[in-house]
């Protein structure tokens, strides 16, 4: 326990104003409901509003580089669940996220609500329900983000894109923004305590995670890409590429000195 809780006043102090967060949003969007049917962008508002509520009381300062989209599709790499709130802070989205996450305890009712997308790795006819389910939240002129790397790393690299989710962004000509996140801390180790990878678990995480004294997290977004007519393998390569070069960009451009 000594390894996961650290500091355990600033531990109980955090966790008491996240929980009251918690109980503040949940409030929000049962309001919302009780209200009549709450709109995709709507709930994109509502997660972009309690995500900027949540990164301050765990103290995670944002510092965003580049226009945020609106409209669309985001792709990003993918180093932690705290990427959902900081990229949500930036701009009101919906998520397309593993159908794992939706039956995780309370989090899961949060996700759900706010308008989650969910996909089934193990299905071969996920390309078609996405392709109507990507459209119906592109008819509601709301943005979509994914992590088409499928999984979180810890920031050294960037692992190959998966074509088969930009299927649906060439088929409409939608415009895909490619985004990279970085994260550093003081008073913790970013790979241990922020970025969440490997086989870590939820609960501990999160506990080593509220102990931390201060986080900076840098979104930096690159120039929208033209995608109609695009093959989805070249276009995954290129978006790929450009995430890569913000890496390069934001290394040469430290955005974190003096935290």
């Amino acid at each position: 326990m000594k390894a996961v809780c650290r500091h355990p006043i600033r531990f109980v102090i955090r966790l008491v104003r996240f929980t009251t967060l918690l109980l503040s949003a949940g409030w929000d969007a049962y309001q919302m409901k009780k209200g009549g049917n709450v709109s995709l962008t709507d709930r994109g508002r509502w997660l972009s509003r309690w995500s900027q509520r949540g990164l301050q009381s765990m103290k995670i300062e944002i510092i965003s580089t580049g226009t945020p989209p609106t409209q669309g599709l985001w792709v990003s790499n993918h180093l932690s669940y705290l990427d959902v709130m900081v990229l949500a802070s930036v701009s009101p989205t919906t998520f397309l996220s593993k159908v794992e996450v939706k039956s995780w305890p309370i989090v899961g009712w949060f996700v759900d609500f706010a308008g989650t997308l969910y996909i089934r790795r193990e299905s071969k006819r996920e390309l078609v329900r996405l392709q109507t389910a990507f459209t119906e939240v592109w008819d509601q002129g709301s943005l979509l983000t994914l992590f088409p790397e499928g999984t979180t790393t810890n920031g050294e690299q960037c692992l190959p894109f998966h074509p088969s989710l930009l299927q649906p962004a060439c088929q409409q000509g939608q415009s895909v923004t490619p985004v990279h996140l970085r994260y550093e801390c003081r008073g913790g180790d970013v790979s241990e305590d922020v970025h969440f990878w490997r086989d870590m678990t939820f609960l501990p995480h999160l506990m080593r995670l509220l102990c931390v004294a201060n986080i900076r997290a840098e979104v930096r977004m690159g120039i929208p890409r033209e995608t109609r007519g695009q093959d989805r393998k070249k276009l995954a390569a290129t978006l790929h590429q450009d995430v890569e070069s913000l890496k390069q960009e934001a290394t040469r451009n430290d955005a974190f000195r003096g935290l």
